[in-house]
């Protein structure tokens, strides 16, 4: 199973680094000055799933559930080391995770804050969404980690549940059935969730309003406008990526952590999902912003062209 999540971090590893990289230089080489600052938001997220890519790969983190206990564990290169070097892995990467999760509020504050306040954006203006994302996910890995049993029993009741040794799983993370404050980390994501969701989408909303108006004022739509509207577009697809893409493994995981029936070989590929989140963002933002989308369309027939003109001149 351990190559199976390896294979996976590494193709999402490579296609991940290779897509935001062409999504970078797309927003630097192929966006106009005038309409420069309306996307230059689109490189925070860039940046992001970059780090949480790189960390996930390097992390590869296990989820294994037994009759409600819950156990942490790691593919990764860490693997190896002391159970303390993979508890602090793992909190970051939980840590990571929901960082990378609520992040687009601040895209979503900037862009409300240029396109419908009309203001110059400095970060002590974004300080306010970016105190929150910082530390909405601090309080659930705070919870993680007060909800983990890392006694020296604990590692009797491991082995005797996982049979970890025998198994070759690393030990990070456990959570015994016994544990409430598990369920608090479990209500207190589902609330952030909530919270943040409904800041995104209400900055979408008055922003959408205010394209709509300054539409109705004008004959025609300016390329800035059409730029303002795909770019809201692709932020709320990166919103809902991670939301689509870890709907099932969430919900497989406690559905079996509640019900006590989770199959262990199952629940280690429920976080292979979670590796194509950086994977998939760049992908969408590409393909809906038609200014990126047509400049890679124009970059290939003018490879095409010379090929084709090279060709004929040897032949």
């Amino acid at each position: 199973m351990d190559s199976v999540h390896q294979i996976n971090s590494y193709i999402c590893l490579v296609s991940g680094i290779t897509l935001n990289s062409l999504l970078i230089w797309l927003i630097w080489k192929k966006t106009n000055g005038g309409v420069r600052r309306y996307s230059f938001i689109l490189l925070q997220g860039c940046i992001v799933d970059l780090i949480y890519l790189i960390l996930a790969s390097i992390v590869q983190p296990v989820i294994l559930i037994n009759g409600g206990d819950v156990l942490f564990s790691q593919f990764g290169i860490f693997r190896y080391f002391s159970r303390s070097v993979n508890c602090i892995t793992i909190y970051i990467w939980i840590y990571a995770f929901n960082f990378t999760k609520f992040s687009p509020l601040i895209q979503f504050y900037y862009r409300y804050l240029v396109i419908c306040r009309e203001r110059q954006v400095s970060w002590t203006n974004l300080l306010p969404s970016l105190l929150l994302i910082i530390l909405l996910p601090f309080i659930v890995a705070a919870l993680c980690s007060l909800a983990n049993d890392d006694t020296p029993e604990s590692f009797q009741q491991i082995e005797d549940i996982f049979h970890a040794s025998q198994n070759n799983y690393s030990v990070a993370l456990f959570f015994p059935q016994r544990s409430n404050i598990l369920l608090w980390a479990a209500c207190a994501i589902i609330v952030f969730d909530f919270i943040v969701y409904k800041l995104v989408i209400w900055l979408a909303y008055k922003i959408w309003c205010t394209l709509r108006i300054s539409l109705n004022q004008i004959t025609t739509e300016s390329r800035s406008q059409v730029l303002n509207k795909q770019i809201n577009f692709a932020l709320l697809v990166q919103v809902f990526v991670p939301v689509i893409v870890s709907s099932i493994p969430v919900i497989y995981l406690a559905h079996s952590a509640i019900t006590k029936s989770g199959v262990v070989t199952i629940c280690q590929l429920m976080t292979i999902p979670l590796h194509w989140i950086p994977v998939l963002n760049p992908i969408s933002t590409i393909l809906i912003i038609k200014q990126y989308s047509s400049s890679l369309k124009c970059c290939r027939k003018d490879n095409q062209r010379v090929f084709n003109s090279t060709s004929r001149a040897t032949a």
